[in-house]
């Protein structure tokens, strides 16, 4: 049996069909998207409708989350501010109703001897690093079986955890291991238990970056949206590390703004 596990499209539309396309030639069983198809980027409704319209095993990320729940009673405060206008945007492209049917989607995958999951069973936003203490790793997954294949953090990585394997597959809309290329993985049963093997898929970058100013969305996110921008042409981190010094920049200057605060992250 084999099965593909693909993540975090983040509404790169050219680089999820470019994904689409090389599993045609690779004798897959079964296919799990596992998360995070929308929000970051240009095409969240085109990704969303090719997603559903494939058949294979959707599940939900933290990024269907963060738009099915925008419709709650008691709205984070945090939506009014520049870090959120990428979702926002997203927010607009679904109906309300199409928001609430998120909520539909599944959050695990199961099969012999196999989990899928896009960070863990506890939390939707759990990471999984070479250097998280195994007493954290037992409070994500308990009792899960002995191959957990997982998402969410956009790195391909083989984490060994006492009998298990914890695998975290790249990210196919939004790399940040340092290669702008898409990212899946192949998970194959074998005698001995799930071998698994990443793929790496070659796509033209720029149909993406050219999205990003013809949708509209590169100017209604702004300028947040010049952080994933950045991260979709050079596979690299940039929101995360981004917040972590806005965060160090607001305690001795409480009025530099988000505009600001990029433009200076982008000149170090």
């Amino acid at each position: 049996m084999r099965i593909a596990i693909l993540s975090d499209i983040h509404s790169n539309l050219a680089a999820f069909e470019a994904v689409l396309e090389d599993l045609q030639a690779q004798a897959v069983d079964h296919v799990v998207i596992n998360g995070d198809v929308i929000n970051g980027g240009p095409d969240p409704r085109a990704c969303l409708d090719l997603a559903r319209a494939t058949g294979y095993t959707l599940l939900a990320g933290n990024h269907e989350r963060y738009i099915r729940d925008y419709d709650l009673p008691v709205r984070p405060a945090e939506w009014a501010s520049d870090l959120w206008k990428p979702s926002l945007w997203t927010v607009n492209q679904f109906s309300q109703a199409e928001r609430a049917a998120l909520h539909d989607l599944a959050t695990t995958y199961h099969t012999d001897e196999l989990l899928v999951v896009h960070a863990s069973p506890r939390h939707d936003q759990d990471s999984v690093f070479a250097i998280t203490p195994q007493r954290e790793l037992a409070a994500m997954f308990v009792d899960t079986p002995q191959t957990i294949i997982r998402s969410h953090n956009h790195i391909p990585q083989f984490r060994p955890w006492g009998e298990r394997m914890i695998v975290t597959t790249g990210a196919v809309g939004q790399p940040l291991d340092g290669s702008p290329w898409a990212k899946y993985a192949i998970a194959e049963r074998k005698p001995q238990g799930w071998r698994v093997k990443h793929r790496v898929v070659m796509y033209d970058v720029d149909t993406t970056v050219k999205r990003f100013h013809s949708s509209g969305y590169y100017e209604a996110a702004y300028p947040m949206s010049r952080l994933y921008l950045r991260e979709v042409q050079l596979g690299t981190h940039h929101i995360v590390p981004f917040l972590r010094l806005q965060q160090q920049w607001l305690k001795s200057d409480p009025q530099l703004s988000s505009e600001q605060a990029v433009k200076r992250f982008l000149e170090l």
